[in-house]
């Protein structure tokens, strides 16, 4: 976990880290800058891949409101945590700030143990965070790729890839004829050979594949979550490494060949599967298979333009995306962002997206991802008023 405190003192940026680092974390990394300037010149030389900043309130040049309204012009994609530091006779502005983006605030003077349950709330967040952009950046590796590449996995990558994919994951070694992976199975890890084969079974109807060193192999079990209905076993003695899910998405994000290759590999031609065929009208689907969140965030991350169109029974909304940022919505005659937040709470509507349309007007200015994150904000305030309604 990276974090950036940011205060014009010296010596209150030395008690925040040494606080920070009674956290016993080995994953903890410190950064440290002098006002809201610097503090912004830092998240972009580290493009942007800072976890959560502490932040002072009153700062020269640019204080930590300031900062606040920068940062959302500097990252509307990624989310970086904030936590505003302030002290007792500023607690007011405390509402600001969480309008403004700030994720929490802690009052000076604080105890060690305030400031440690905090930075644990966040990392319990950030840790949900990468779960959740882990299942979208699988799914739409599945969705997007159309390509195909017989070169085992491995062979794709460039050297200094391959040796960094080697030096993460776990190492298996497995006597021939071994079960590896049985029907039913979920299957937890990106799986390669590194020596021997492994013979993939499939009884009905009767199929077998090996694959041999640099190959993957249960992949597709792998990114969409589904138990295994075949069997993979050692035909000889094997070695096999396992990539974690977040390892696989970690490695995607920070090298594009990575996801490249994973794309071609998966929707290869195979004789254990008939490939699945293209819709004619392009992307086309149920938000009961896949929810309105994921999917704007596959268009978003996936930097689509054209027009998503949603339908659910009478009712009709639209949002046209710009290099995967949306400019327009609407819901039947609403347009804007009221319009978009409506539409985020719809769970069962038809919808189809059409590549290349571009909206003739635009009625949304703020990033997709800060509209989404205010969207569920809302949901999950109107799931919990409705708890206790059911309550009284």
């Amino acid at each position: 976990m990276r974090i950036l405190v940011v205060d014009d003192s010296r010596t209150m940026r030395r008690i925040i880290c040494s606080t920070l680092q009674d956290v016993k974390d080995d994953s903890l990394e410190l950064l440290e800058a002098a006002d809201g300037i610097e503090a912004l010149q830092l998240l972009r030389n580290e493009k942007l891949e800072i976890d959560l900043v502490l932040i002072d309130w009153n700062m020269p040049r640019l204080d930590g409101i300031g900062f606040l309204k920068q940062l959302k012009v500097i990252s509307p994609f990624r989310e970086v945590h904030v936590i505003m530091v302030t002290s007792q006779a500023n607690r007011t502005n405390v509402a600001e700030a969480l309008r403004w983006g700030a994720s929490d605030y802690v009052v000076k003077p604080f105890v060690p143990e305030v400031l440690h349950e905090k930075i644990r709330k966040v990392a319990a967040k950030i840790e949900v965070r990468r779960c959740e952009e882990t299942s979208v950046m699988l799914r739409s590796m599945v969705a997007d790729a159309s390509s195909a590449d017989e070169q085992p996995f491995l062979d794709q990558l460039p050297g200094d890839l391959v040796e960094e994919v080697r030096s993460l994951g776990t190492m298996s070694t497995h006597p021939e004829g071994s079960i590896l992976v049985s029907p039913g199975m979920r299957v937890d890890a990106l799986c390669f050979v590194l020596q021997g084969a492994v013979e993939i079974g499939n009884p009905a109807p009767p199929h077998r594949e090996i694959r041999r060193p640099g190959d993957c192999f249960a992949e597709h079990c792998f990114l969409s979550g589904d138990p295994a209905n075949f069997t993979v076993s050692a035909r000889t003695l094997v070695k096999v490494q396992g990539l974690s899910r977040i390892q696989v998405a970690d490695l995607a994000r920070r090298r594009h060949e990575f996801g490249y290759a994973l794309s071609r590999w998966v929707t290869r031609p195979s004789r254990m599967r008939k490939p699945a065929p293209l819709p004619s009208a392009g992307l086309v689907g149920s938000l009961e298979t896949m929810p309105i969140a994921d999917l704007v965030q596959v268009l978003n991350i996936c930097r689509k333009t054209g027009l998503l169109r949603l339908s659910r029974g009478t009712d009709a909304a639209s949002l046209y995306f710009d290099d995967g940022e949306i400019r327009h919505a609407t819901v039947g005659d609403q347009s804007g962002e009221e319009a978009f937040f409506r539409l985020m709470a719809w769970t069962d509507a038809a919808f189809s997206f059409e590549s290349g349309v571009r909206a003739a007007s635009a009625s949304l200015a703020q990033p997709t991802m800060t509209l989404l994150m205010e969207a569920l904000r809302r949901i999950d305030e109107s799931r919990r008023g409705n708890a206790k309604v059911a309550q009284q």
